[in-house]
């Protein structure tokens, strides 16, 4: 190409520094290659371009625009996240995925893949088309994380204090469980989180201290988003222990156990009781508890979804009989006092 060729594309080629366009297209290629197939106007001007490079590669059908001052290489496919780092980079270098878009990043039950992202309150504040864009006075390296080494988001601790000014306090209950049950932050570290952010005074941070002072370090944590979603259902009767370790044949772990009336509930979802090996182990070890003179309930995603108050009543129904049967007056009391409404 032409020393004219290259300035028609906005190149700007100094005697002391002149670099071909080709090795410009190839630096910015290589560059969107790591972002999903998206670059920046910022990006591209500090790789060298210059004034009509952009609309150079735009006429030619070489990229198109993901955002205001955003490109995708036309080659690449478009994918969420994509959508996410085009977002990140058009509302500036120290945005961030955050809250239900963060929440889809790491798995996490009712994340969404509609852009979100979070923004420091002092930066400029640009909301780029389709994308929710959050204010923070306080958003430290502690709170950041590099996806794939490239796509920044809020870590699994600030999505959960982020979202406590969100959620109702079920499904706030269902997110805490499901960052600790997989170890995607620790107890002590969204404690730490708590304590810093909260005096900004952000909402639902009381609800979320609450529930994770409910919360031990030691197994009080249920495993599972079903466990999780089981808990709110039979929070105001007799608690059982959940993940509860117990030697029936070998060594088991029960979802919820209440010891005191030898009885448990199984949670079936088919994340981890799928499968052939399993669905037996799931046999072996129901026969062994009731060889043991344990009752047992199973529950499915459609029990505790579409009729929680026909589990709670079965529960508590079971529990109370299970109390009567033992003549444990204080325990009786306690299962009676659940729900007064059910026949004696």
């Amino acid at each position: 190409m032409s020393y004219r060729a290259g300035m028609l594309c906005g190149v700007t080629q100094p005697a002391d520094d002149r670099r071909p366009p080709a090795s410009l297209d190839r630096a910015i290629v290589r560059l969107a290659e790591v972002q999903y197939g998206v670059v920046s106007r910022t990006q591209v001007k500090e790789l060298g371009a210059q004034r009509g490079f952009i609309q150079c590669r735009l006429d030619r059908g070489l990229w198109v625009p993901a955002q205001e001052g955003v490109y995708r290489m036309v080659s690449a496919q478009v994918t969420t996240r994509q959508k996410l780092m085009a977002a990140c980079l058009a509302c500036g270098k120290d945005a961030v995925v955050s809250h239900y878009a963060a929440m889809w990043l790491f798995g996490l039950p009712g994340g969404r893949t509609v852009p979100e992202v979070t923004v420091p309150r002092a930066g400029p504040r640009y909301t780029p088309a389709g994308v929710v864009v959050h204010t923070t006075t306080k958003l430290e390296a502690a709170d950041r994380v590099l996806i794939d080494a490239v796509l920044p988001a809020t870590n699994p601790a600030r999505i959960l204090v982020d979202m406590s000014g969100v959620l109702a306090e079920d499904a706030l209950d269902v997110l805490a469980d499901a960052i600790l049950s997989r170890d995607l932050a620790r107890h002590s570290r969204i404690a730490w989180r708590l304590e810093v952010l909260g005096r900004k005074g952000l909402r639902g941070l009381q609800t979320l201290r609450a529930l994770m002072e409910a919360r031990s370090d030691e197994g009080g944590v249920p495993a599972s988003v079903l466990e999780s979603m089981f808990r709110p259902i039979v929070r105001d009767i007799p608690q059982p222990t959940f993940n509860h370790r117990v030697v029936a044949g070998k060594d088991r772990r029960l979802d919820a156990d209440w010891e005191d009336v030898s009885m448990f509930c199984e949670l079936d979802g088919w994340d981890n009781h799928s499968g052939r090996a399993r669905f037996q182990d799931d046999i072996d070890r129901q026969n062994a508890l009731i060889l043991q003179d344990r009752a047992v309930l199973r529950y499915t995603h459609k029990d505790l979804t579409e009729r929680p108050q026909v589990v709670r009543t079965q529960v508590v129904t079971l529990g109370r009989g299970r109390a009567l049967q033992r003549g444990m007056p204080e325990v009786i009391d306690a299962w009676m006092a659940a729900d007064p409404q059910l026949p004696d």
